[in-house]
């Protein structure tokens, strides 16, 4: 399948509005060293370079070692300004690592969506191409990138995250009527190959995760800090496994920081999980 359809899917966004950003291994792996910010490197682009130009774009898919790791929704410019100022320091490290100096650029205001079914899978024909780091409509690579889409994964229109304090009233009334019409739907699918993959409902997870509002429901940390310019983010847990017959509901979910959640899987401490039951049943 063409990654550009399947972004354009998941994102509702027409091909003509999709930018496709591929970074450099090494570059990355710079930015891991000093711990930067692989978010900012996507989003904070050359003011005066046509290609990396998203202005009139409304959706980036970013690709870091030839697989695809994130999709962002634009909306429009959020801060112009010296690049050294709208990064984290680990991405200046990297600039000045590589004599890279400080230029005018723009920082593209952005939701990255999360558990995105395509997230992990290899791109092919970028490496082999490398010929450049972003496609748009109409350049020689944007029709030829393909992903291969595992059997019995069904890609749709992902419901973005946002924050009710950034919604009108009926706007925000309306993504909840669409998040209850998509609940009643409550369809756990699962995809039978070497193992079983329970393939979660959307709409529980984006509405746990808004309901949340950046806390994580188990250490109280907040995850969602504008001046922290690190990845942060929530992840979506199931108290009763699916794979222990839990149900794919919104009752038996909680949104954890990805320390939490990790934390949970590896030591399942009866503490840890009687505080998240007991959350539930407030």
């Amino acid at each position: 399948m063409k990654l550009s359809e399947a972004v354009s899917i998941i994102t509702g966004v027409a091909l003509e509005e999709i930018v496709l950003l591929r970074h450099k291994n090494s570059r990355i792996k710079q930015i891991q060293e000093y711990k930067g910010s692989i978010d900012d490197y996507s989003l904070v682009q050359p003011k005066f370079d046509e290609k990396y130009n998203f202005r009139n774009f409304k959706a980036l898919c970013v690709v870091i070692f030839d697989k695809v790791d994130s999709i962002f929704l634009i909306d429009g410019v959020e801060k112009e300004g010296i690049s050294w100022d709208l990064v984290a320091s680990g991405n200046v490290q990297m600039d000045k690592e590589n004599n890279r100096p400080p230029r005018q650029s723009i920082k593209y205001k952005a939701y990255k969506l999360s558990n995105i079914p395509i997230y992990g899978l290899k791109v092919n024909g970028w490496a082999e191409a490398a010929i450049s780091p972003v496609a748009k409509k109409g350049h020689v690579l944007f029709d030829k990138l393909t992903i291969d889409v595992p059997d019995g994964v069904i890609l749709k229109k992902s419901i973005a995250i946002i924050h009710k304090s950034e919604l009108e009233q009926d706007e925000y009334a309306e993504m909840l009527e669409s998040i209850k019409s998509e609940e009643k739907r409550n369809d756990v699918a699962r995809v039978i190959g070497i193992t079983t993959h329970f393939v979660r409902n959307q709409a529980i997870v984006e509405k746990r995760i808004f309901l949340a509002g950046g806390i994580c429901e188990l250490c109280g940390n907040n995850t969602d800090v504008e001046d922290v310019k690190l990845p942060y983010s929530l992840e979506v847990h199931h108290i009763i496994p699916l794979s222990g017959g839990g149900p794919d509901e919104l009752s038996n979910t909680v949104a954890l920081c990805p320390n939490c959640h990790r934390r949970i899987h590896q030591q399942n401490r009866p503490e840890d999980v009687k505080k998240l039951i007991d959350k539930r049943q407030m």
